[in-house]
């Protein structure tokens, strides 16, 4: 899609058209504008905070006009932040549905024939999603039955949970590149041998000390060392290699983060820096279910 401006043009591969109940599906963060309004009207546009600044440098562009191919001119009503690297979806400009509806007619809101669109679903955490899946094909069936008869066409809606898209769709035209299940299985079942050799090696050290250590225990015993007290010594020893162990791989993953990106070209980004809570609980988002 070519952009313009007064005095730039440019071409934007993430862009979308959505209806307003995008900003209650998902979470937005705003950063200006009225999210309650920003897409209600025709001819409306929002846009991230990069794309912003790469048209409009430091300047407020709420309020702003550009235009779409040459055609009529769209106001920006709304800025929001860029969307971390692991979301599902990463617009940099959201065009609202209205203004297709401008273009294409009131028809366009009750057309079946056109599929080119990533449909979402915001479901009670409670429900399950394979049982409203299972409505779908009666509700199909009512609304568009004898036209698909008539033209010898059919239709199947498939639900999948939106955490599930990345590793486990294989649906034609995703918002972003996936990824591979069984890739990262392989990768946990190779992490998981590397820990199972070291916790063998740490066992190995720890058998090869045992003549040491138990001279070490019977000294204690001789001073009036009761077994609590051994034991307690123990334990307090493997939690403090461990946790010194734990402190280490973190640093060196924080040190070795740059050059590992500037090697690969990647931009690797760890839940445990930009989301404080990463260690206390996992992240709590609604049950999001889509259908591309």
């Amino acid at each position: 899609m070519s952009i313009n401006t007064v005095e730039d043009s440019y071409n934007e591969n993430r862009f979308f058209y959505a209806d307003s109940s995008v900003l209650d599906i998902f979470d937005i963060p705003f950063i200006k504008g009225d999210p309650g309004t920003a897409l209600n009207r025709p001819f409306t546009v929002l846009m991230t905070e990069s794309t912003a600044r790469r048209y409009f440098g430091g300047d407020n562009p709420v309020g702003e006009s550009m235009r779409f191919n040459g055609g009529p001119e769209v106001m920006i009503t709304g800025i929001f932040s860029d969307a971390p690297r692991n979301s599902h979806l990463k617009p940099d400009i959201v065009v609202s549905w209205e203004t297709m509806v401008r273009f294409r007619g009131p028809d366009i809101n009750t057309a079946w024939q056109w599929d080119g669109f990533f449909n979402y679903i915001l479901l009670n955490p409670a429900s399950d999603y394979k049982e409203f899946e299972a409505k779908i094909p009666a509700f199909v069936e009512a609304e568009i039955g004898e036209d698909m008869r008539q033209w010898d066409a059919g239709v199947v809606f498939h639900l999948q949970p939106l955490r599930s898209i990345h590793l486990h769709s294989d649906f034609m035209f995703e918002a972003e590149p996936n990824g591979n299940a069984r890739s990262v299985y392989a990768l946990m079942a190779i992490a998981v041998f590397l820990v199972l050799i070291a916790w063998i090696n740490y066992i190995n050290l720890s058998s090869s000390r045992s003549l040491e250590r138990a001279r070490e225990v019977g000294m204690r015993k001789v001073t009036g060392a009761l077994r609590k007290h051994l034991m307690g010594q123990f334990l307090i020893e493997v939690v403090l290699v461990n946790l010194l162990a734990v402190i280490l791989a973190v640093l060196l993953v924080m040190l070795l983060d740059t050059p590992f990106n500037r090697l690969t070209g990647e931009s690797l980004d760890y839940g445990f820096r930009s989301n404080p809570g990463f260690w206390v609980s996992p992240p709590n988002s609604p049950n999001h279910i889509g259908t591309p």
